[in-house]
């Protein structure tokens, strides 16, 4: 699709030019590979007293060349010999047969956004099934070595084949001697078991197409650990030159896309860890969850500017305070779902916590998130600033998160980023939502609901 760009949109206006969508869909009957890839001598873009901070950026290429970007790894800081974490990918993805290559490229991560480019290298899934692990990068512009993409992990998962059942052997009907009547013999009929079929594999896209929508709430962390409200180091401090703080980022970034899918454009907004002091709503003692707009009869921001506006008037009316607990905001989103999943509507909802990861109620919140896994939701924790975000990774529960009672979550729900390692805010947000399409398929798949 061509589309094109005019003054504030406006129709008839003169052109300034033109922007080109390619999409892709990708064909049913994927293998899901997991691997995990690392790096050996990288050469050093920082200089002399600092290291590189590499990721790895893997492209599809397709015929003719055009190339879709596909996936990034996180950000290793200060790291020649990294290894990335292990993660999974449809294979079709990347390529449309395991003979077709594609491009995984190595990148030194820049705050500004504008990351460097080390190198890359061309690859086959069938060079990797033939056991060939280490690749050696290039790139035009440098001459000297690069380095080594290496796997240090690596499986894929083959499409299930249902054997046929073996056919029937026919029964051999042997003649009695002539001198006795030959009893007549009714043929047996032979039932015919039906042939196991393979359970379609149903996408994201398919349950949109059949009327789930997505609801967006935000939840905001004014703990005090977040830095006083007057200083301009605090991770919520105003910047007088119009540039957005990290919580106006994150929430930008990531509603920008959400609402696109959200059925009425309305986000519940709610904060924490702070005392409010609205015109409507005071309060002595710090609130574990209000509504960040004052009012409780109304809670929604219309649209992306509203969230934005409801934050802003936020900052004027609270004071931070703490402690920063994730259990009552969950708690609420998650009566929010069951209502939802009680009047049958479609609905499934996204919570997007934002925060600088200092939660003092963990074992209540790992509770909570076990229980949440059989709601229609997915939880979304993005962490600004620079503080240990140890137990957002445990939350993540990319392994499995289990309860105090040593339950096991039925799926994972939850998907944490570190602000600080996406300060390109297209790269947050593809890694923000790289898990919510599969998070809903899955749960749809826990309840057996089909898309219709």
């Amino acid at each position: 699709m061509t589309l094109d760009l005019t003054a504030k949109g406006l129709k008839g206006s003169k052109s300034t030019g033109r922007i080109i969508i390619r999409g892709e869909a990708v064909a049913e009957g994927a293998r899901k590979v997991t691997w995990q890839w690392g790096a050996v001598k990288l050469l050093n873009l920082d200089g002399y007293g600092d290291k590189s901070d590499p990721f790895l950026r893997f492209i599809k290429v397709k015929e003719g060349g055009d190339s879709f970007q596909v996936y990034d790894t996180e950000v290793i800081k200060d790291n020649l010999n990294p290894v990335w974490k292990p993660f999974e990918i449809p294979d079709l993805k990347l390529c449309g047969d395991h003979s077709q290559t594609f491009r995984v490229e190595c990148w030194d991560w820049e705050k500004s956004g504008e990351h460097e480019y080390l190198g890359g290298c061309d690859v086959t899934f069938n060079d990797i099934l033939e056991g060939k692990t280490e690749f050696e990068m290039a790139n035009y512009k440098r001459k000297q070595k690069l380095g080594q993409l290496k796997i240090v992990d690596f499986s894929i998962e083959e499409p299930q084949q249902v054997k046929p059942k073996p056919k029937p052997q026919p029964q051999r009907i042997y003649p009695k001697p002539q001198a006795q009547p030959e009893p007549q013999v009714v043929p047996q009929r032979q039932e015919v078991q039906p042939q196991p079929q393979a359970q379609p594999q149903y996408t994201f896209i398919d349950y949109l197409r059949s009327g789930t929508t997505l609801n967006t709430v935000v939840a905001v962390d004014f703990s005090s650990s977040n830095g006083a409200l007057a200083s301009p180091n605090s991770l919520h401090a105003i910047h007088q030159d119009g540039a957005m703080n990290e919580y106006q980022k994150a929430i930008y970034c990531v509603c920008q896309i959400l609402l696109n899918y959200d059925y009425d454009q309305q986000t519940a907004m709610l904060g924490f860890g702070a005392i409010p002091n609205y015109p409507e709503l005071k309060s002595k003692t710090s609130a574990d969850c209000f509504p960040m707009s004052g009012s409780f009869e109304q809670q929604q921001a219309q649209g992306l500017q509203g969230v934005m506006d409801i934050y802003y008037h936020a900052l004027q009316n609270v004071e931070l305070a703490g402690p920063t607990n994730f259990g009552t905001v969950i708690k609420e989103t998650m009566n929010i779902c069951e209502a939802n999943r009680n009047a049958n509507n479609g609905v499934y909802t996204i919570l997007l916590i934002v925060t600088n990861g200092k939660v003092e109620d963990m074992e209540e919140t790992k509770n909570l998130i076990v229980k949440a896994a059989a709601l229609p939701l997915s939880i979304i924790i993005v962490g600004v600033g620079n503080g240990d975000f140890t137990k957002m990774e445990i939350l993540d529960g990319d392994k499995g998160l289990t309860n105090s009672k040593g339950e096991k979550a039925k799926r994972d729900l939850v998907q944490f980023v570190p602000f600080r390692e996406f300060n390109d805010m297209n790269s947050l947000a593809q890694r923000v939502l790289q898990e919510v399409p599969g998070q809903l398929v899955e749960y749809m798949s826990l309840i057996g609901k089909r898309p219709y």
